[in-house]
């Protein structure tokens, strides 16, 4: 009987020990499990918010998608060269960042940063989408499904010369380095833009041979705005600072039916002025480079800005009369 009773109480200690060990070991296992779940909710929260590589093929298609809409919109307009590489980034959204050649507007290739961002939380078809070329300024753009529609919508009649104004905009914005400080400002300066085309389209219409019109820097400006960089000043004839007339003799010979000094090797290559208003420095140049050259038979360029910072008399580069316009020819031809 006791010896009954002692295999009793050792086989109820073999069993709790037993059981100890299975309970330490699943508590062990409960610890070890919660251990590897936070490591993998720390490894996600870790991939959150960092860019990870995203296959190039796809971001092709995806940039291609993107600048064909902003084609059907108000640009920019682009071209894929070459896509080098990509990648992703989650957090409040989706960018995608790629690097990549594209030929601009003007068809001039960049090798460009641009960001897609996907704003998920407010709209999938919303995207944001910044280019940022290498010598170049940033280009922020935006396009929507709805916009696009309502744009197609609203421009179906005349969609083909709106697209054709835009992207000639955005070529002149591109190629003069045109940055406007808002929307509003862009907008205005691209009615101004669509005036003077037409305006330019008018010229060339009606023009007789002798000149091609076309888009230069000034043409986001109005003619007062282009008035005051470029005008000739008309000075007050009571404030004259005296000078006479050039006196020209009369030719009484044969005059020929056209004559071109260009062909005669006396006209320098075409000048720019820019938005400096020195055009009678401009002019006086080109006259006396030609008179130059039809005496010595040598062809030069002289400078227009020794005339300004010789010039006390007038604005230097702000505009000047026709008298100092032509002082200088009359002091040659004698």
């Amino acid at each position: 009987m006791r010896l009954f009773a002692a295999a009793t109480v050792a086989l109820v200690l073999l069993l709790g020990q037993a059981a100890g060990e299975e309970l330490a070991e699943e508590r062990a296992g409960q610890a070890q499990g919660d251990a590897e779940v936070h490591r993998s909710r720390r490894s996600a929260n870790d991939i959150l918010g960092r860019h990870k590589p995203y296959d190039e093929e796809a971001a092709k298609a995806q940039l291609q998608k993107s600048l064909d809409k902003l084609t059907a919109g108000e640009g920019p307009h682009y071209k894929i060269v070459k896509v080098y590489s990509a990648s992703r980034q989650v957090d409040s959204g989706i960018l995608t960042r790629i690097d990549a050649d594209l030929i601009d507007g003007s068809e001039e290739q960049h090798r460009c940063i641009v960001d897609i961002w996907t704003k998920v939380w407010v709209r999938k078809d919303e995207h944001e989408i910044t280019f940022k070329c290498r010598n170049q300024p940033v280009v922020q753009a935006r396009h929507t499904r709805s916009v696009e529609w309502a744009e197609k919508k609203t421009h179906k009649k005349h969609s083909h010369r709106f697209d054709k104004v835009d992207h000639l905009f955005y070529k002149f914005q591109v190629r003069f380095g045109r940055r406007y400080v808002s929307t509003a400002e862009r907008q205005m300066r691209l009615r101004i833009f669509r005036q003077n085309l037409k305006t330019i389209e008018e010229l060339n219409a009606n023009e007789m041979g002798s000149a091609k019109y076309g888009i230069t820097e000034f043409a986001d400006m109005t003619s007062s705005e282009y008035k005051e960089r470029t005008g000739l000043w008309q000075r007050d004839e009571a404030k004259a600072t005296g000078g006479s007339a050039a006196v020209v003799p009369a030719y009484h010979g044969e005059l020929p039916k056209e004559f071109d000094w260009r062909q005669k090797d006396a006209v320098t290559q075409v000048k720019n002025q820019g938005s400096c208003g020195s055009c009678w420095a401009f002019s006086v140049t080109g006259n006396i480079e030609g008179l130059y050259a039809v005496k010595t038979g040598e062809l030069k360029e002289f400078s227009e800005q020794e005339l300004l910072d010789c010039d006390t008399t007038d604005s230097a580069a702000t505009a000047a009369s026709w008298t100092m316009l032509t002082r200088p020819l009359r002091i040659l031809a004698a």
